[in-house]
């Protein structure tokens, strides 16, 4: 193989690697972001978790009624996003 054409087979080499790291860039972004997302989706679940019992009781609605309807609201809400993702 002759010199012109070790040169031109390296650059287009070159090309082709240089297409892969954007494509695998491209790839690290979306899945960082739908990790982000994940954990953010955790997070919400976990206060959920901690916040469900406490406003299952009808002592503690009756004596905060606008919290209540608030995390009503949001329960719902966060159900029917989550139906949507299924």
């Amino acid at each position: 193989m002759c010199c012109a054409q070790l040169e031109a087979l390296l650059y287009y080499r070159k090309e082709k690697i240089i297409v892969c790291v954007g494509e695998v860039h491209n790839w690290y972004e979306k899945l960082t972001r739908m990790m982000k997302t994940v954990e953010e989706w955790d997070r919400v679940q976990a206060r959920w978790l901690y916040l469900h019992p406490i406003f299952s009781s009808e002592d503690i609605v009756n004596q905060m009624p606008e919290e209540g309807k608030l995390f009503e609201v949001n329960y719902l809400l966060c159900f029917s996003i989550a139906y949507c993702l299924c």
